[in-house]
């Protein structure tokens, strides 16, 4: 037994012996290894072996695939997204050349240089520009000395106008940030910014908000270049110009100033707004105002000259001589919109005052004046044309008249011509060896001593639709007065007087016919009435009442 027994033990430890060298193959139930397993063999494995590491090359292994083994911190063949991974750029370009593409296999695809073999060694600077130049590292910046300095040829880059493009023939006057400050010099340098202006090559000098003085230097107007300020409140054109010979601003032919307001003030004889001279421009939108002259001040002068005058204010105050809004000699401008005012002068005060064959077209007008002699329109020597006027005389000296004719033939239409206030006369319409044409005026003297709706001294008027009041003096109220030689005519109008209606003295012919007759008596001879009435309307067929 004891033999036996020792037989069967040496057989077994033979066979595990064995078994140690010969292949194995793993059936039925996986296998785990905890240890390291060293085998010289082959291994046939149908489940699934889990280790913790494994050593040798894995020759020897058959019937395995990925998805059958497991290892930790390990990437498998099927988290390798292909399409996601670029295989190393082995591939260059040739000098010339560069990259413009490279393949997923890691060839690359090369496109010729667009500018290769070029050289850049030094970079300058034009006009307009300094620090240049540059050749390895500097700065280069913008040059902002102007004229004076390289940049000649634009404008600065600090330079604008109201934050928009700049326009070609303009220049602006401004305060602050405009090309000039002052519009005496921008007229001066008129050259640089217009050339020479024409009618193919007009110009304009914008002068924004501000009040600009200009001293003694006069704003001289040249043709084809317009004067525009932003209006007659925000920009203001003073000086202290002492001459009867200039003004403020001097006036040109093809030229238009506006929208602004022009001043000549200060110490001396003459103040002079706006002076033409053989001129005509457009003056639209404007304040003319002249004072302190000690002798003569005028709103607008102007010397044969036809001016345009739209939307005009023309005053003028103080001196001992002539004070007139506007004054015309030999001139002939066309007045729309006007009102002219004359004060404070202690002589003769005259809201527009035409001379010397004056002809102008007033239409639509306000002409006043107060103190001393007065005036509101003056016409001497003159034609004017009168539709649609107001002229006004408040006195304050001994004698005034809304209007005086004298040796004028002025056509009057649809005018007021009111006088009141003076000490001694006040005359609506004072015709002095004139022969107007009076059509629907209203001419209305009161207070003082004497008043007059209409007086004529040597003059034959044509009056219709007239309504002629004297009233509220002391000693005399008369409708119409004519005092010595003429022929008057009066139809179809009103005259009213509360002492004479009409006093003609014998050397006067007035012809009154289908005319109201209210107050005093007709007195004088040479008076023939033609179906007129009083103010009763008692009528008298061929007399008078």
């Amino acid at each position: 037994m004891t033999g036996e027994k020792g037989k069967r033990q040496w057989f077994f430890a033979c066979m595990i012996f064995l078994l140690a060298f010969v292949p194995r193959t793993g059936y039925g139930a996986d296998i785990t290894i905890s240890d390291i397993l060293t085998t010289n063999g082959d291994w046939t494995l149908n489940g699934v072996m889990t280790a913790t590491s494994f050593s040798g090359n894995g020759s020897g292994l058959s019937n395995v695939t990925a998805s059958g083994l497991s290892c930790s911190g390990c990437v498998s063949q099927t988290q390798i997204n292909t399409s996601q991974v670029q295989t190393r750029v082995g591939s260059s370009c040739a000098t010339g050349s560069s990259i413009r593409a490279i393949n997923s296999d890691g060839t690359v695809v090369c496109q010729t240089d667009d500018n290769s073999g070029g050289t850049v060694t030094s970079v300058g600077t034009g006009a307009g520009l300094s620090g240049g130049p540059v050749t390895t590292t500097g700065t280069i910046s913008v040059d902002f000395t102007g004229s004076t300095g390289s940049a000649n040829s634009a404008s600065r880059s600090d330079h604008y106008h109201n934050n928009y493009l700049q326009y070609g023939n303009v220049a602006v006057v401004a305060l602050s940030n405009g090309d000039y400050t002052d519009p005496v010099a921008a007229m001066s340098d008129l050259s640089t910014w217009c050339g020479t202006p024409s009618a193919t090559n007009p110009c304009l000098l914008k002068i924004m908000p501000g009040v600009y003085d200009v001293y003694g230097s006069a704003l001289q107007m040249l043709g084809y270049v317009d004067i525009e300020g932003s209006g007659e409140n925000t920009t203001k054109i003073k000086g202290y110009i002492d001459s009867s010979l200039s003004g403020v601003v001097i006036g040109a032919s093809n030229a238009e100033i506006r929208f602004l307001t022009v001043e000549n003030s200060g110490g001396g004889a003459t103040k002079i707004a706006i002076y033409n001279i053989s001129a005509s421009p457009k003056i639209t939108n404007v304040k003319a105002t002249a004072s302190t002259g000690y002798l003569i001040n005028y709103g607008v002068y102007n010397i044969s000259s036809s001016p345009t005058m739209t939307n005009v204010t023309a005053t003028a105050s103080g001196g001992n001589t002539t004070c007139a809004g506007v004054y015309n000699t030999s001139s002939s401008p066309a007045m729309t919109n006007v009102t002219a005012t004359a004060s404070g002068g202690s002589n003769w005060n005259v809201g527009v005052f035409n001379v010397s064959s004056s002809s102008p077209t007033m239409v639509n007008v306000t002409a006043s004046a107060s103190g001393a002699f007065s005036y509101g329109v003056y016409n001497s020597s003159s034609s004017p044309l009168m539709m649609n006027v107001t002229a006004t005389s408040s006195g304050g000296g001994p004698s005034g008249s809304g209007i005086r004719n004298y040796s004028s033939s002025a056509v009057m239409m649809n005018v007021k011509a009111i006088a009141s206030g003076s000490t001694l006369e006040n005359c609506g319409v004072n015709n002095e060896s004139s022969s107007p044409q009076m059509t629907n005026v209203i001419a209305t003297g009161s207070g003082g001593s004497d008043t007059y709706g209409v007086r004529n001294d040597a003059s034959s008027p044509t009056m219709t639709g007239v309504s002629a009041t004297g009233s509220g003096g002391s000693m005399y109220n008369r409708g119409v007065y004519s005092r010595t030689s003429g022929i008057v005519t009066i139809n179809h109008s009103i005259i009213a007087g509360s002492l004479q209606a009409i006093l003609n003295n014998a050397d006067a012919i007035t012809r009154v016919g289908n005319t109201k007759l209210d107050g005093g008596p007709v007195t004088g001879g040479g008076v023939t009435c033609a179906g007129v009435y009083d103010e009763n309307y008692t009528f008298y067929a061929n007399t008078c009442p």
